[in-house]
């Protein structure tokens, strides 16, 4: 579960301790807790920039389409 606080995002290069597979990356970082928890943590994600694209796609219509839901339930309890 997200927690109010900032969320950042980095562009990072990432490859293993001797060097190789060598990738430049989106790094996302947010404040987080766990389900029915307290404690607040930092929850992180490494991702290729292509898949970076297509999450921020779907979010973007997910969030639109959950916009526009909401949108209509406030007009049926408006009588509008």
């Amino acid at each position: 579960m997200t927690v109010p606080g900032d969320y950042q995002a980095a562009a990072v290069e990432a490859m293993r301790y001797d060097g190789s597979d060598w990738q430049r990356m989106i790094a996302l970082e947010w404040p987080a807790r766990r389900n029915h928890g307290k404690e607040h943590a930092v929850l992180r994600l490494m991702i290729s920039p292509g898949d970076a694209l297509g999450l921020a796609e779907v979010l973007t219509h997910t969030a639109m389409w959950l916009k526009a839901a909401a949108e209509v339930e406030r007009r049926k309890f408006d009588g509008n």
